[in-house]
C-alpha cells in the first residue's frame, strides 16, 4: 500500500503540493492529494479521521485561522513516505497569535497518494473548533 519506491524528489513534490494546499485552503487539491480510503490520526484524541472529517477540519482552519503557515519545516525521506517536522503559525479566530510544533508521519503509495498521516502536536497551542 505505500510505497517504496517513490523517489526523495518526488516525496518533496507531494509534501509541498499538500502542505502548500493546506496553507492556502486550497481543499479540492488536498482532497486529490490522498487516496479515497485514506485515513489520518491525531495524538491528542487519539481518534482516527476519514479523508471527509480531514477536509471538514481543514476547512474550518483555512476559514478561522489568519495567515495560517507551517514555518521550519524539516522533511525526511523514509521508506513508504516522509516524516515532516514543522511549526504551525497563525492568528486564531480572535487575532490571537499562536504557533505550535507538530511532526508528522506520511505514508505514501505507488501512486503518489497520500496513504496515511499520523500527526502529532499541542492541541492547547492552537486554536480548534469546540
Amino acid at each position: 500500500m505505500t510505497s517504496a519506491s517513490l523517489t526523495d524528489e518526488r516525496l518533496s513534490d507531494i509534501a509541498d503540493t499538500f502542505f502548500g494546499a493546506v496553507s492556502a485552503g486550497d481543499m479540492e487539491t488536498v482532497r486529490n492529494s490522498y487516496r479515497p480510503d485514506a485515513t489520518i490520526w491525531h495524538n491528542f484524541d487519539n481518534a482516527t479521521q476519514t479523508v471527509e472529517e480531514n477536509l471538514q477540519l481543514l476547512s474550518w482552519v483555512s476559514q478561522n485561522w489568519v495567515g495560517f503557515h507551517f514555518a521550519e519545516v524539516r522533511r525526511h525521506a523514509i521508506e513508504g513516505g516522509f516524516l515532516q517536522q514543522h511549526t504551525m503559525r497563525g492568528q486564531g479566530p480572535d487575532g490571537t497569535p499562536f504557533e505550535s510544533p507538530a511532526v508528522l508521519l506520511v505514508r505514501v503509495d505507488d501512486d503518489g497518494l497520500i496513504a496515511s498521516i499520523e500527526e502529532y502536536f499541542h492541541p492547547g497551542q492552537v486554536p480548534l473548533p469546540s
